[in-house]
């Protein structure tokens, strides 16, 4: 029962730039951009933890969620959206949880504006697989559970 939350998801790291697939941050600037894709194939839920760095005077960040069928033409989830964010919300996290996914890729939309955010990370968790115990990600370096009373 103890390493049931451990076995039973996928944590990763996500790039928050498409165009940029292996840097897992996102530098100063106003660009709008989007990250690369989550198959959720196999686990019922996923969920983004959004880490946000330093936002200028007068910045502002929208984050939508988006899903698609094809992994090619995505749309705006429903509700995913955050109240936008501004420049007193920078070193914040923001999660967004999305069980039962009604289709397979996710992305996050990042509409960044009038000010530099910086993002310092995303991470993914996939949750309720539909097989048993998960398997680490290629982005993971290590997963350790404690014992208990050690």
């Amino acid at each position: 029962m103890i390493d049931v939350l451990t076995k039973n998801t996928q944590t990763r790291r996500v790039a928050p730039n498409d165009g940029a697939t292996t840097t897992f941050t996102l530098a100063a600037g106003t660009s709008d951009v989007n990250s690369v894709s989550v198959d959720t194939l196999g686990y019922g839920g996923c969920q983004f933890k959004v880490l946000v760095g330093a936002m200028a005077s007068t910045a502002v960040c929208d984050i939508a969620l988006e899903s698609s069928t094809d992994n090619s033409t995505f749309t705006a989830v429903t509700g995913g959206a955050i109240t936008q964010l501004t420049d007193t919300k920078d070193d914040k996290v923001v999660i967004i949880d999305y069980p039962s996914p009604a289709k397979r890729y996710l992305r996050l939309a990042f509409n960044r504006g009038t000010g530099n955010t910086t993002i310092d990370g995303v991470l993914a968790t996939l949750y309720n697989p539909t097989a048993g115990a998960t398997e680490i990600h290629s982005t993971v370096d290590q997963r350790v559970i404690v014992t208990p009373g050690n």
